[in-house]
């Protein structure tokens, strides 16, 4: 039954990994559609923005932990260049931002996103 498996995977996990989780798998869902329809929804006319991070998952780091490999083997896997992105995607704003995919919303970099936003 799956409504009893994702309440052990819940009970199973601590709060902040469920959290990291259930991001995941939202923003997967979203983009997926995003990428699939091939334009920026649209949201009561609130201009939409692609924040563009630098592609750190294309470059292995010389010290990384095990982790991080997990993580940027999961982008290289899954993620599409900018290039790629841009040429799907009609409409909306294209806004490079300093830190990477998930660094952008955490210090140093978050404050300064949110003031280019």
């Amino acid at each position: 039954d799956v409504q009893v498996r994702d309440e052990a995977i819940k009970k199973a996990l601590n709060p902040s990994a469920l959290a990291s989780l259930e991001h995941l798998h939202e923003t997967t869902q979203w983009y997926s559609s995003l990428l699939q329809n091939g334009a920026v929804p649209e949201s009561n006319d609130v201009p939409c923005v692609r924040l563009q991070a630098p592609m750190a998952w294309k470059t292995e780091a010389a010290e990384e932990s095990m982790g991080e490999q997990i993580v940027r083997e999961f982008q290289a896997k899954n993620f599409q260049e900018d290039e790629v992105v841009t040429k799907k995607l009609k409409g909306g704003n294209t806004m490079k931002v300093p830190g990477t995919h998930f660094s952008m919303m955490h210090e140093p970099h978050v404050v300064k996103v949110a003031l280019r936003i």
